[in-house]
């Protein structure tokens, strides 16, 4: 077994031809640093159609296996004011320096430098289910602190660019 498991699945699939099932196949397809392994339990000897399968589930699942290794979704400015007007249940973060939010910040924002994002997260953050919205200036710090999120285990960190963008009004 790969030393780091980011993806298992076990996949089954009917060979069909002229509309009758020719042979069952079963194989564990595990997907580890980047790596696909795939383990077949074949009924024949067709192993080259089990290979192609494993490609063609490899090209499936690899947009959804980025997303998992990247932990934290990205999301349109649109979007995050959409859950902004719509919900309460979640925290708005702001990265960037004390200075940067003393001239202007989203109305309801917190700060937490994202420099400080390991050393102050857990104990001002303590719902690691919350819904995490995350921002700095341009979006090079958020996507950083929003990924030292999720290294820290919260599980729903969206982050939505810089505020330089933010096209519905900041408070001083």
């Amino acid at each position: 077994m790969p030393p780091t498991l980011y993806y298992s699945k076990k996949v089954h699939f009917d060979l069909t031809f002229e509309k009758k099932i020719q042979k069952n196949f079963t194989f564990d397809l595990w997907v580890a640093g980047g790596q696909f392994v795939c383990y077949i339990l074949v009924m024949n000897k067709i192993v080259i159609i089990c290979i192609i399968a494993a490609a063609l589930v490899m090209v499936i699942t690899n947009g959804r296996l980025m997303a998992q290794k990247q932990g934290y979704k990205q999301i349109s400015q649109v979007q995050a004011k959409e859950i902004m007007d719509t919900r309460t249940d979640y925290i708005l973060l702001d990265v960037r320096t004390e200075k940067e939010f003393a001239s202007g910040h989203i109305k309801g924002a917190i700060l937490i430098p994202d420099y400080e994002i390991k050393l102050r997260a857990e104990k001002e953050l303590p719902d690691k289910d919350k819904t995490i919205l995350v921002y700095c200036r341009s979006g090079r710090r958020s996507k950083l602190a929003a990924q030292d999120l999720v290294e820290l285990g919260y599980t729903d960190v969206l982050e939505f660019g810089g505020i330089i963008d933010w096209k519905y009004g900041i408070e001083k």
